[in-house]
């Protein structure tokens, strides 16, 4: 199953105030263009570079460091993390999933990607994008997912500016991306522009008693998606999980 940006309006400039076009050479996607401001983004090995540079805030250069150096190794720690707390890794991606509910055909939309281990527990036939910041995480992310023989598109995003229109997934989730992101009610309320009226918005992530971390981040730096929750999407519950190291948040977006 080829997953195209049409299916879901296109590509749109970061925050989707204006229509990309693909610039093709050779029937190659070389770069996308503004229809107006003739504005490029590039693309790089297949993987479109969404991001306005001078938007970057110094928390967004510091995590996307951390992960442009840990991209060729986060598999193997990914697996031991979730071994050596939660029994096997499937646990962990299960439970922290149980409430997304992607229809057969439908679109599913992963804020912070990485490098795309809950694509597998995601049903196959949905149509799948995923953006982050980090783009040797989405180019290993192209690799397991071609490796594992599942599909998606992917593409170089800040949580806080997505390359899509307004009102075009079914389904927006993050997993343990949140507290990483440096306007976290500028990504919340992103997520749910990006949301179809009536799609499901989950996020899923660390609460201040998860310690695997190795103490590399402070208690005071993991906070509550509740403060920064949307307008347009109506809160339906929450949930702590897996011994109390995440939290669950899932909702709807409005129809009005």
């Amino acid at each position: 199953m080829l997953v195209d940006v049409e299916r879901v309006g296109g590509l749109w400039a970061p925050g989707g105030d204006e229509r990309l076009r693909a610039v093709m050479v050779a029937d190659e996607v070389v770069a996308w263009e503004g229809v107006v401001s003739g504005r490029r983004f590039g693309v790089r090995e297949g993987i479109g570079e969404l991001v306005v540079a001078e938007g970057l805030a110094p928390l967004n250069e510091r995590y996307q460091a951390l992960y442009d150096g840990m991209a060729g190794t986060y598999d193997l720690f990914a697996v031991m993390m979730a071994q050596g707390l939660f029994a096997n890794e499937r646990v962990v991606r299960e439970r922290s999933l149980s409430r997304l509910v992607v229809p057969a055909g439908g679109t599913g939309f992963e804020v912070g990607v990485g490098t795309g281990r809950n694509r597998r527990y995601v049903r196959a036939d949905s149509f799948y994008y995923g953006v982050d910041l980090s783009w040797p995480m989405l180019r290993r992310c192209r690799r397991n997912w071609g490796e594992w023989e599942v599909d998606g598109w992917l593409g170089q995003a800040r949580a806080e500016g997505l390359p899509f229109g307004s009102g075009v997934f079914e389904v927006v989730f993050e997993v343990a991306s949140f507290n990483f992101f440096a306007d976290k009610g500028g990504a919340l309320a992103e997520m749910g522009r990006v949301l179809q009226p009536g799609g499901l918005m989950l996020v899923v992530d660390e609460t201040p008693t998860a310690h695997w971390d190795g103490g590399w981040r402070q208690a005071e730096s993991f906070e509550d998606p509740r403060d920064y929750w949307p307008e347009s999407v109506v809160l339906a519950g929450d949930e702590v999980i897996l011994e109390g190291a995440f939290h669950c948040f899932w909702g709807r977006k409005r129809h009005d």
